[in-house]
């Protein structure tokens, strides 16, 4: 079943599914680098040329970005794409349509100077996507309740998410989709990675892929958030010496299980889901008895051409889609700049 999120940006790849034609890619990589073409008016575009508009050169007859006002960059082989030309503020709901096709292609987009961006707006623009989940445990914003802050300050050792993670994959529906917007950035470091685990899953031999199939990993918030170290003042409402704030919450202490390898609800495709950050072990195997293979796993899934790496500028902002990439925050930077980072999550649905 397609959760709300996936449901209004999905219509295309689901007919396009149903017609025998693969599922996973509404815009061509090959039409993309071979005719990447700025329309300067959207209003200009008729209906049937929005609607009509394969190209001559992908074998699928999949979509030109040709009736997009925007241009969209491959960024690597393995996922990312930066999209130009694009205010993310007042997108229209054509636009917003192929920008989630190409999120499915590309797994993660790039835009820069999205000066108009607010945490109100970023709220609106999550929302777009489906109903927005807020964290468990950190605290949003008090004027903008669904917008974390993360914020690493001048000369501090320690940064959120500074370990490969998938973001919320200890809660029963882990978030689908991420939106983050930089505020405040270095003049140099604190860039940002994303792995492609359909790219680390088809790496896999088919042996493991067989050993891996029906298994479940334990996940749970404990490890990452807990209350010792430098988290301690986090959790301390009286602490002014830290922006970011946490919360008291069950999650500490629960757990769940998802499957070691997951099924994308859109295109079908089939993505690794353990991560260092957030999983505990093998669902019946004890913490040693998992050690090993976990360890592989969260090796293969870091290898270098299934990453992609972001610098960020002031008014940058990155959507990625949380079900089939993991990321990490580098730590490179300790200065007298600080690091100020907005993010909106989004509900997904039960990993199947």
């Amino acid at each position: 079943m397609l959760s709300a999120v996936t449901a209004v940006g999905s219509a295309r790849i689901i007919a396009r599914a149903a017609a025998g034609r693969p599922a996973a890619l509404a815009i061509s990589r090959t039409a993309l680098r071979a005719e990447p073409v700025l329309v300067a008016k959207a209003s200009t575009t008729s209906t049937q040329e929005r609607t009509d508009r394969s190209s001559p050169r992908s074998p699928h007859g999949m979509y030109r970005v040709a009736a997009a006002p925007f241009d969209i960059e491959p960024a690597t082989g393995a996922l990312g794409a930066e999209v130009r030309g694009l205010q993310l503020r007042t997108i229209s709901d054509d636009d917003f349509d192929r920008l989630q096709e190409a999120l499915c292609e590309f797994q993660v987009l790039f835009v820069h100077k999205q000066e108009g961006l607010s945490p109100k707006t970023q709220t609106a623009l999550g929302a777009r996507f489906g109903p927005l989940a807020r964290h468990a445990i950190v605290k949003g914003m008090p004027e903008a309740p669904d917008v974390v802050q993360i914020v690493k300050e001048a000369y501090e050792e320690t940064k959120f998410g500074e370990s490969w993670h998938t973001d919320l994959s200890f809660e029963e529906r882990p978030i689908s989709i991420s939106i983050l917007r930089a505020v405040t950035v270095p003049s140099y470091g604190n860039d940002t990675l994303w792995s492609s685990m359909y790219a680390a899953y088809d790496g896999l031999s088919d042996g493991m892929k067989a050993t891996l199939s029906g298994m479940k990993a334990v996940h749970g918030a404990g490890r990452a958030f807990s209350a010792d170290g430098d988290r301690e003042a986090k959790y301390d409402e009286s602490n002014d010496k830290t922006a970011m704030k946490y919360k008291k919450s069950d999650r500490l202490q629960k757990t769940v299980e998802h499957p070691v390898v997951r099924t994308h609800p859109i295109t079908g495709r089939k993505a690794l889901y353990v991560n260092s950050m957030f999983t505990y072990r093998f669902a019946g195997w004890t913490d040693a008895e998992s050690k090993p293979l976990l360890d592989f796993l969260y090796s293969h899934a870091a290898r270098p051409e299934y990453t992609v790496r972001f610098r960020w500028k002031p008014d940058s902002v990155a959507i990625w889609d949380n079900r089939v990439v993991q990321h990490i925050a580098l730590n490179d930077y300790y200065g007298p700049e600080r690091r100020v980072m907005q993010r909106v999550t989004v509900e997904g649905e039960v990993p199947f």
